[in-house]
């Protein structure tokens, strides 16, 4: 709704934007584009049905994968070009694509959701269709997948902008992690080409195509689709276009030939001497400084201005076409849109239709154009140049006209209502600068009963309504309107018939008024009737059962991201509950259940395999997926004499007597850069040259550690912590009594340490589950970093007790480290061997997983 008075008609021509821009977006019909089927209006604004598309979001994929090959990586963006390229053709950039955007169906066919809009401004704002939803980031680009020129109020954007988004998408299926935002690559461009950072793995002119798309500076990219294309190996594009049913045609090559809008003015290349910086330390950061000031005014006023310096209210029309393109044609188009909708079109007084109105039969040439409706003032607009080959849209919104209203009764002296607002003319009375128009009107005078009539107010005229009012008993009447909330919920008045409507009229007295509705408490109310009374009635909600019923019975069920604590039958008020069920033993359920005014009830069969789960955070994404580890028995230590170290001894039983949750993985650099970023903790240093995103967190201390499980727990409800030193072997064992879980020899690539035979060996981290999980679904329990646990300082495990706590009680300003790293040998990431160091240390070799309770 409009927030103010001044705000109305920058809304009215908003809505029917937003409105336009979904009819002219459900044209499209592209396997790979959600399909929008419909919009509408209701409650006073604007709505979208589109397609529900079922799959996986590529970003959950990459979170899960880390980087996609080759071929996966063609088979999600080659398909997705093709829509892409349709909506540029109509005048549509999407703005906003990033792995989020891109779903993938089950059948491996990838789904572009969430097409943007035209971008024309509409009474200086720029909210349109394509923004729905998006609330206070409207104005706030997806940092590493935003150009440059989405940085700035005044920008000219184009094909070019989206290129440079799924650039960055492909950019992040390559590395596993997206590039550095586009403002910090303007001052210092430390991004990793992808010609370097996937040499070897991908085909040359795919890396190629993803720098071409990332260059900075907008002018030196891809103008369009079509010429992006030709640089990657997806072979040619089918030659398309959109017709007004939104099918596939041939392209007018008129169109493809500068993309949306026009290509940016070219950008020139700036260079800086690093040696130089380094030998005047005071240079660089001024030089910086200016050089981020100049880039700035760059953007704003150069690179991304519109060609006419301001934003358009129109939408954008076809560009010319280029120097080698098909002369222009004789034909015009010409889009009449109003507010209000269903305006009748004249052309040179020939009547074309009612709005919204699209003309393709048009000669080019000039018109006079007139706009009616029986209840607006008339727009004339004469000496509209329509030109040949070229769209002209005008939007227009109408007055709406006055007239007048002699309302006549008998008797006279009849009080009148007009919208429930009694006026303080009796009849005979004329009315006079009402809105032409249907009206509604009341009418009624002592002894009399009221009368409800519907009148017609002519435009620019004066109309008459004449009633005979009926002459009630001598009994005193009063009329009641309750104010109901919720609306539609059911009055009785036991003793009274007819049944109630609002209005009512009603001997003088006291009434009894019962109120009900489902899912809320029933009220009654006692009233006293005299004259008109308006009563305000709210019904309290009354919550109602909400029951998982899950088999096996035994499975613990939890409600996510709410203060609720679940139990069988707990009364919830309506809303969405994000519903968990696991069992160890059983792949984990979870999903969210509507729960309205009714009892609901859910059946859940659990499906037999290694229970997992992730607990959604509040500010987006989700806590480390973590992995249910059972309760049980096992020998803790060395189990074998000749590899033994002193620090793995004596080897002892212990009962591990609650089951509890371990982190699938080692948590990674996206786990804890969330952290950071909520936090205000410094983010993790990693070597240059290593990928981070999937990657191991390495660089974090005990004390680190700790502070990352605190705010897991502060953000889920749920309590994390380090894993005790019994838990973590225990888990790491997997049921084996060998020296790795998998037997008693390193094997090939089963691990990441000098002498696993993996890629990474005594070189970096592999990224996250690089490695076959253990038995009981984790992974990198063997090599990759150190992972911080609770437990104090103990040389050995003299004294240590049978059960799994930690030990408290040694040097607790050093921590035990379990698993060895990447630079160590293979007889160092056994299962029992033991390492400890200072909670303050941080290193290259060293990182953590995190411990959760099972319920």
């Amino acid at each position: 709704a409009p927030r103010s008075s001044a705000d109305a008609t920058p809304f009215r021509l908003g809505l029917r934007r937003f409105l336009e821009e979904a009819r002219i977006q459900s044209r499209l019909d592209q396997p790979n584009l959600a399909k929008v089927h419909r919009p509408f209006q209701a409650n006073g604004t604007g709505y979208v049905v589109m397609e529900y598309v079922e799959g996986e979001t590529l970003s959950a994929i990459l979170a899960r994968e880390g980087r996609l090959p080759e071929e996966r990586l063609q088979s999600i963006i080659h398909p997705v070009l093709t829509p892409l390229e349709m909506a540029h053709d109509i005048g549509f950039l999407h703005q906003e694509i990033r792995p989020g955007n891109i779903v993938v169906r089950g059948d491996g066919s990838p789904v572009l959701l969430d097409l943007g809009g035209g971008r024309a401004s509409v009474g200086g704002a720029r909210q349109t269709f394509g923004d729905r939803a998006r609330g206070a980031d409207l104005a706030r680009p997806a940092a590493g997948f935003a150009a440059l020129e989405q940085y700035s109020s005044r920008s000219r954007l184009g094909a070019w902008t989206d290129i440079y988004a799924l650039g960055a998408v492909m950019y992040n299926c390559v590395t596993g992690h997206p590039p550095p935002d586009a403002p910090s690559r303007a001052i210092d461009d430390e991004m990793v080409p992808a010609v370097e950072a996937g040499e070897g793995s991908y085909d040359e002119r795919t890396l190629a195509g993803i720098d071409k798309a990332l260059v900075v500076q907008a002018g030196n990219r891809p103008s369009s689709i079509t010429a992006w294309r030709s640089q990657l190996p997806y072979g040619d594009a089918p030659d398309i276009d959109v017709n007004r049913s939104g099918h596939m045609a041939r392209r007018s090559t008129r169109v493809a030939a500068r993309g949306f809008g026009g290509s940016p003015k070219p950008a020139s290349d700036s260079t800086s001497d690093s040696g130089r910086r380094r030998s005047f330390g005071w240079i660089g950061p001024t030089v910086a400084a200016l050089l981020f000031i100049g880039m700035l005014t760059y953007v704003d006023v150069g690179l991304l201005r519109s060609a006419d310096g301001e934003a358009g209210s129109r939408a954008p029309t076809t560009p010319a076409p280029a120097s080698d393109a098909a002369p222009a044609r004789t034909m015009a188009k010409l889009v009449v849109r109003t507010e209000p909708a269903g305006v009748e079109v004249l052309i040179d007084e020939e009547a074309k239709g009612s709005t919204p109105l699209e003309l393709l039969d048009l000669n080019a040439g000039t018109y006079d154009v007139s706009l009616r409706h029986p209840y607006y003032e008339t727009v004339d607009l004469p000496g509209q140049v329509l030109p040949g080959g070229e769209s002209t849209v005008i939007d227009q919104a109408l007055t709406r006209a006055r007239g007048g209203l002699t309302v006549v009764t008998e008797p006279a002296g009849a009080f009148i209502e007009i919208e429930g607002e009694r006026l303080s003319a009796t009849t005979p009375a004329t009315l006079e600068d009402l809105p032409a128009g249907p009206l509604t009107l009341a009418l009624g005078a002592e002894n009399y009963r009221r009368a409800v009539v519907d009148a017609d107010v002519p435009k620019g005229d004066t109309g008459t309504v004449e009633l005979t009012l009926t002459l009630v008993s001598s009994i005193d009447y009063g009329t009641l309107t309750l104010a109901l909330s919720p609306a539609d919920a059911t009055v009785t008045l036991p003793d009274v018939e007819p049944p109630y409507v609002p209005g009512m009229q009603l001997p003088e007295g006291e009434y009894r008024i019962d109120v009900r509705r489902q899912g809320y408490r029933p009220a009654t109310r006692r009233v006293e009737v005299v004259g008109d009374v308006q009563l305000p009635l709210s019904l309290e909600l009354d919550p109602q059962p909400f029951t998982i019923a899950v088999t096996p019975a035994t499975a613990r069920v939890r409600l996510l991201a709410g203060t609720e604590s679940y139990s069988p039958g707990v009364r919830l008020m309506p809303g969405e509950y994000r519903t968990q069920a696991v069992r160890i033993g059983f792949q984990t359920w979870q999903e969210t259940i509507r729960h309205g005014n009714a009892p609901t009830m859910v059946e859940v069969a659990l499906q037999p395999g290694i229970a997992e789960f992730a607990d959604p955070l509040p500010e987006g994404g989700t806590a480390p997926a973590m992995i249910l580890v059972p309760s049980g028995e096992f020998r803790m230590g060395c189990l074998a004499a000749a590899d033994c170290r002193d620090s793995e001894l004596p080897n002892r039983g212990v009962r591990v007597s609650t089951p509890f949750a371990l982190s699938k993985f080692e948590v990674t650099f996206d786990d804890y850069e969330r952290f950071a970023q909520s936090s205000g903790r410094p983010q993790a240093a990693s070597p240059r040259g290593w990928q981070r995103g999937m990657s191991p967190v390495v660089n974090v201390s005990w004390e680190d550690a700790s502070a990352y499980a605190a705010w897991l727990t502060a953000q889920t409800g749920r309590q994390y912590r380090l894993p005790t030193e019994a838990e973590w072997e225990f888990a790491a064992r997997a049921g084996s009594e060998d020296a790795y879980s998998w037997g008693n020899e390193i094997g090939t690539n089963q691990a990441n340490c000098n002498g696993c035979g993996s890629r990474w060996d005594n070189i970096r981290t592999a990224p996250a589950g690089s490695f076959d999980a253990n038995r009981w679904g984790l992974h990198d329990m063997h090599g990759n970093v150190w992972e911080w646990v609770q437990d104090c300082y103990h040389a050995d495990y003299v004294g240590a007790s049978a059960g799994a706590e930690s030990r408290d009680d040694g040097d607790c300003t050093q921590r035990i480290l379990r698993g060895g790293s990447w630079s160590n040998s293979a007889a160092v990431v056994r299962s029992a061997v033991r390492e400890w160091d200072n909670i303050t240390v941080r290193a290259t070799e060293i990182g953590f997983r995190v411990a959760a309770a099972a319920d």
